[in-house]
């Protein structure tokens, strides 16, 4: 727990390594990607790991429901990176390193664009929202979701103003990776080499 003041936050954080190289699904999840003659063989295994970890998330949803907790939380889904599946960006323009099907070597959108499910207390209604959200702004929507205040030098903005389509601006995205820099705004993006890490 981490308390706040008189408010106390329980919570649970869980990392999956998968989907990530080396791809190994279990083969069960293997049948159940479409056209699967077609894919080729490690997309195929990449799919079938996000398909294990769609199964395993899905025990943990059902469980909480099953406990009577699961409408009281705040449960969020994300990840670190994407993997890089276009074979025009295999071999990265920054560090000349080959990387189809897997990350770190530049910052193109399937690096970058990542998934982020965000279920609120007590909220019934879906969603979908394709504004630019970032990795920062996820501390700070938590903290807002719980009635508790940002810290003055935090980082990042709650979502907030997006979910509620109160913010049309696209919101300036910075990264970093290994031997590139960049930043995206309205739709264009500008990448650097860079020679430290």
């Amino acid at each position: 727990p981490i308390s706040y003041g008189l408010f106390v936050c329980r919570g649970i954080f869980l990392n999956y390594n998968d989907p990530h190289k080396p791809y190994t699904p279990p083969a069960k999840f293997l049948s159940q990607i479409k056209n699967a003659e077609k894919v080729d063989p490690r997309k195929k295994d990449y799919l079938g790991e996000v398909a294990f970890v769609d199964f395993e998330l899905d025990k943990i949803l059902q469980a909480l429901k099953e406990k009577g907790i699961a409408d009281n939380m705040i449960i969020l889904v994300t990840s670190d990176h994407g993997e890089v599946m276009n074979p025009t960006h295999g071999k990265s323009k920054f560090t000349g390193v080959y990387t189809l099907y897997g990350h770190g070597q530049g910052l193109y959108e399937e690096d970058i664009h990542t998934p982020l499910l965000l279920k609120l207390p007590s909220k019934k209604e879906q969603k979908n929202i394709a504004s630019v959200s970032r990795s920062i702004d996820i501390m700070p929507t938590i903290l807002e979701a719980a009635n508790l205040s940002k810290p003055k030098d935090g980082d990042g903005e709650s979502l907030f103003p997006l979910i509620e389509g109160k913010e049309k601006e696209e919101r300036l995205y910075y990264g970093e990776s290994r031997g590139v820099i960049g930043v995206r705004k309205d739709g264009w993006k500008w990448m650097q080499k860079v020679f430290h890490f």
